[in-house]
């Protein structure tokens, strides 16, 4: 089932696999479909960085060639230990 969810004023639309498929128009919306409120958290922003990661329900997506896909365990695990390197940093 194809869900929408919206953040701030952008609606986003996730395919079955979880996969953020980007923003679409509120006329590409189909009647009747869900649509997920996102709160408005400065916090809470979807990031656009190359390598980024965030979390949409309980799916971890990672920012990998301009395009937000299902993020893999072992680009967790880089990300995780990259920022303790640069936590030890500082």
């Amino acid at each position: 089932m194809i869900e929408f969810y919206k953040k701030d004023d952008q609606i986003f639309k996730v395919d079955d696999a979880g996969i953020v498929k980007g923003e679409v128009n509120k006329e590409d919306i189909p009647e009747g479909a869900k649509i997920i409120e996102k709160p408005q958290e400065e916090d809470d922003k979807i990031p656009t960085e190359e390598g980024a990661l965030f979390k949409h329900k309980e799916t971890i997506f990672i920012i990998k060639n301009g395009t937000v896909v299902r993020a893999t365990e072992k680009e967790i695990q880089k990300y995780y230990e990259q920022s303790q390197k640069n936590l030890e940093k500082d």
